[in-house]
């Protein structure tokens, strides 16, 4: 043995994608677990929370409880092999169809939103509320248009567990709102921070509207704006 990689190609997954709704205090901690193991080490999720990657946990929290209330969370499953067990999730995308926002209204922030704002430090804090969320503000508007956000499907978060990544979950959970989407005769867009990921969506239909750059004391990304259906 020579101890020469091999590349082995992994099997695709049959997985069931489904809408979520109402879903218990356990169950918001369940699929936030899973996007906190899905972003481990992401560059931009460390901006977000001012360095702290301990508050990561309940940053996301807060977008899955808003959405729980104002938004729309789908899930991607692998069936169980025990009766009796519940099919486990491998893969979530957290969207705001049309006539949904993040945040909008007070029952939403205080899911999750006013909890996070009380735990991250005073520059952070400034960070969302001066720099951050009316700069996201502003260039979605510049580069989508004027109230074409709100009525679109808007994806906030999309991720799947490492050991199932590049096995289609994250295609199928996109297909399944492009098929809600197509129906309704409603757009889509998207943010990224990666640039790799322009080209997956590219061949999803998805074409770059601009771009933008973020910047805070962690450190800078590169937003790339993405659209489909206009």
């Amino acid at each position: 043995m020579d101890g020469a990689a091999v590349a082995v190609k992994e099997e695709k997954l049959e997985v069931e994608v489904k809408r979520v709704e109402n879903l218990t205090e356990e169950q918001i901690l369940k699929v936030t677990d899973m996007l906190v193991k899905a972003f481990a080490g992401d560059p931009f999720g460390a901006i977000l929370v001012g360095g702290n990657t301990s508050l990561s946990p309940i940053q996301l929290r807060a977008t899955v409880a808003a959405a729980n209330i104002g938004g729309t969370i789908h899930v991607a499953t692998l069936p169980s092999s025990e009766a009796g067990e519940e099919d486990k999730i491998v893969g979530v995308a957290v969207w705001f169809a049309p006539g949904q926002s993040l945040n909008s209204t007070v029952e939403q922030r205080s899911a999750g939103w006013d909890a996070f704002m009380d735990v991250v430090d005073d520059e952070t804090r400034r960070w969302w509320l001066e720099y951050f969320i009316p700069l996201m503000s502003i260039t979605t508007t510049t580069v989508f248009g004027e109230g074409v956000v709100l009525r679109a499907w808007d994806l906030h978060l999309i991720g799947v567990l490492p050991e199932y990544q590049g096995r289609g979950a994250a295609g199928a959970l996109m297909a399944y709102a492009s098929t809600l989407a197509k129906e309704t005769g409603a757009p889509m867009v998207l943010e990224t921070q990666k640039e790799e990921n322009v080209t997956i969506y590219s061949k999803l239909g998805f074409k770059v509207q601009g771009e933008t750059l973020v910047e805070s004391r962690v450190g800078k990304s590169r937003f790339w704006l993405l659209g489909k259906g206009f």
